[in-house]
């Protein structure tokens, strides 16, 4: 059974202790036990850090630096307000002073605390005891050596450094992660997580580091002291929460060949690198663009306009409010939306390649869909080109005569690879429903002047499969609207004797010029039938 869920203010309330009131917060490194000028009796037996230990209690500031509003600056342990130091005397891990004192003392002799390295447990004590300093409490009642309960669902480290909970205690109980490497390391947080920044953000205000636009993961742009925790070429396992201030920004998690399950909404973990739950977005910070990789990934916008690219894979595009691109690239690709298939209307922009899909209630904005095959509804489930209603047509320079079909597939070959047929649009949107109030229109080929033959008249079809041995029936093209409604528009038909081939309009304005202007070239012959308006 899992323990209670906090609200936001009981987890705000559990870490909170008190905030330094500083223009500059200070911190440094004694040489002597001097310097140390410690609370307690710790420095009786201190030692300082050595060099990797300096630079990985730097690494350590820097990323709780990052988040807050106060500047924190490297000085001498004279002037510093956080003091780092080894020792043997009253310590069993490590442990630090609150505000206003903030020294930060770790076991001399322990040997898991001599090599600190992002994503080890060594590291992240080396944040959890820097969170002390700073002012926060554990994530539950609980200090120093003894048996623990956590407090919530949230007393984890997947939500908090300050956590005793996670990845190896509290199965069950807390928020989980599987943070074991391709190696079988456990890996431990690099960053301070999602409640940390919360809980900090609230004490000092929110810092604007990295407000322009910024690339996280692979080819990571994150620039000063945290730069290579963003860069997964360099941080091959992350376990962290991304704050970002602004800009547009993107997550490039397209080194990655297994399945990723990413989620862009602020808040919200994703889980990457054969791993679960090691990356998280901060409440406040919006990431617009993923890319991701070869695995059959799992791709979640926000409220932005996103750009997500799925790479190679089978992957799953879960549609969000805002104007996005989604790229399904290799793959079989599908699109989720929520809502019945009713509500979404598609569109076909042949030049591009792309589908345009428009929530018709204003819910989720509009997507352009680029290489995306397939699409789910909470009603139904369909092919992308099978939603889409537009039927193209084209002018065939060879001939004069004009050709439309609903096929994407055709009309792509076609302006891809005939280039005597030139594209001029949208005629009109076929019935994507058959039953009572849909036609079928029938297709011919005629042979002797390489033209094509449409009717939703099946008396017509059949007299001329039976009586123009050249016309050679290619079966229906696609459904239209059985009677005049009022969202259709009258398509018009007219014959070019000259040609020897018809002409189909759905523009009252183009049928009126060809009946008025083109008399003498094109004979009326009445509506075909009726279609959706383009």
């Amino acid at each position: 059974m899992t323990a209670p869920v906090w609200t936001d203010q009981q987890v705000l309330d559990q870490l909170i202790f008190k905030a330094w009131t500083l223009p500059v917060l200070k911190y440094g490194f004694p040489a002597t036990a001097q310097d140390a000028a410690a609370t307690g009796n710790e420095a009786l037996t201190f030692a300082p850090l050595n060099e990797l230990q300096q630079a990985m209690a730097n690494l350590g500031m820097a990323t709780w630096a990052d988040l807050i509003s106060v500047p924190v600056r490297l000085a001498s342990a004279a002037t510093a307000n956080i003091r780092f130091g080894l020792t043997a005397t009253d310590i069993g891990l490590a442990h630090a002073h609150l505000p206003p004192f903030g020294d930060i003392w770790f076991h001399a002799k322990l040997e898991h605390l001599k090599e600190p390295a992002p994503g080890n447990y060594s590291f992240s004590t080396y944040l959890h005891e820097i969170g002390h300093a700073l002012g926060l409490l554990h994530m539950g009642d609980y200090d120093g050596d003894g048996q623990w309960q956590p407090s919530s669902y949230q007393d984890s480290v997947v939500y908090s450094v300050m956590s005793y909970f996670g990845p190896k205690t509290g199965e069950g109980l807390v928020a989980w992660g599987e943070w074991i490497s391709a190696d079988g390391r456990v890996i431990a947080p690099q960053t301070p997580m999602l409640n940390d920044i919360f809980a900090i953000q609230t004490m000092y205000g929110a810092s604007n580091a990295r407000a322009d636009n910024t690339v996280y993961g692979f080819g990571s742009t994150a620039a000063g002291a945290t730069a290579p925790l963003y860069d997964f070429s360099v941080n091959q396992n992350p376990i962290l929460a991304l704050y970002d201030a602004g800009g547009i920004d993107t997550l490039d998690l397209s080194g990655w060949g297994t399945d990723s399950h990413v989620d862009l909404r602020p808040g919200a973990f994703s889980s990457a690198n054969g791993m679960t739950n090691n990356l998280a977005i901060a409440r406040n910070t919006i990431i617009e663009n993923l890319t991701t990789g070869a695995g059959n990934d799992k791709l979640i916008g926000n409220h932005a306009d996103n750009v997500l690219r799925g790479g190679a894979g089978n992957d799953l595009f879960v549609a969000s409010a805002g104007y996005d691109l989604l790229y399904g690239e290799a793959g079989d690709d599908t699109v989720q939306y929520q809502g019945p298939a009713a509500d979404f209307k598609f569109d076909y922009y042949l030049p591009e390649d792309l589908f345009v899909v428009t929530d018709m209630n204003g819910a989720f904005g509009a997507n352009a869909l680029f290489g995306i095959e397939n699409v789910v509804f909470d009603d139904a489930s369909a092919s992308v080109a099978s939603m889409t209603p537009n039927v193209m047509r084209f002018l065939n320079t060879a001939n004069g005569a004009h050709f439309h079909t609903a096929s994407i597939e055709e009309a792509r070959g076609l302006y891809l690879n005939a280039p005597e047929f030139v594209y001029e649009g949208v005629l009109f949107n076929r019935s994507l429903e058959t039953g009572p109030a849909t036609v079928d229109v029938h297709r011919f080929f005629n042979t002797g002047t390489h033209s094509h033959f449409y009717t939703a008249d099946a008396a017509e079809a059949e007299f001329v499969k039976a009586s123009f041995p050249s016309f050679v029936y290619e079966g229906v093209a696609y459904q239209a609207a059985s009677a005049k409604a009022p969202d259709t528009v009258e398509v018009h038909r007219f014959y070019n004797a000259k040609q020897g081939s018809h002409f189909y309009t759905a523009d009252a304005a183009e049928a009126d010029h060809v009946k008025i202007a083109l008399a003498g070239e094109y004979a009326y012959e009445g509506v075909a039938y009726y279609a959706g308006a383009a």
